[in-house]
């Protein structure tokens, strides 16, 4: 008789828990759902700012390839101008091109 009382004090013990234990899931839902939709707001958020960061990336890099290409144009420009520079200085104060020029000597 003990026995059998003990064997049904723990039966209604774990009933108790049990329905405890579905109480606390029922109240807890809510929040474990909200949680995880907070979660999944956060994981998109942080996917857009790494595709917006590659963007960006990709778009520095086109910059810097537009920026030295229009440099190199730059120094070969400056180049030519020496070259004409020089060119029309060994012409003389005649303005011709020395390949032009006559030798009276």
């Amino acid at each position: 008789e003990l026995n059998a009382a003990n064997i049904d004090r723990a039966n209604r013990a774990e009933a108790r828990a049990n329905h405890a234990e579905r109480q606390l899931e029922a109240t807890q839902a809510p929040h474990i759902e909200s949680a995880n939709r907070a979660e999944a707001r956060a994981k998109r958020a942080e996917q857009r700012m790494a595709d917006e960061a590659d963007a960006k990336t990709v778009e520095l890099m086109l910059f810097e390839d537009t920026l030295s290409a229009k440099r190199q144009r730059a120094n070969r420009a400056e180049a030519r101008v020496a070259e004409l520079e020089a060119a029309l200085a060994g012409a003389g104060a005649s303005g011709v091109p020395s390949s032009y020029a006559l030798d009276f000597s």
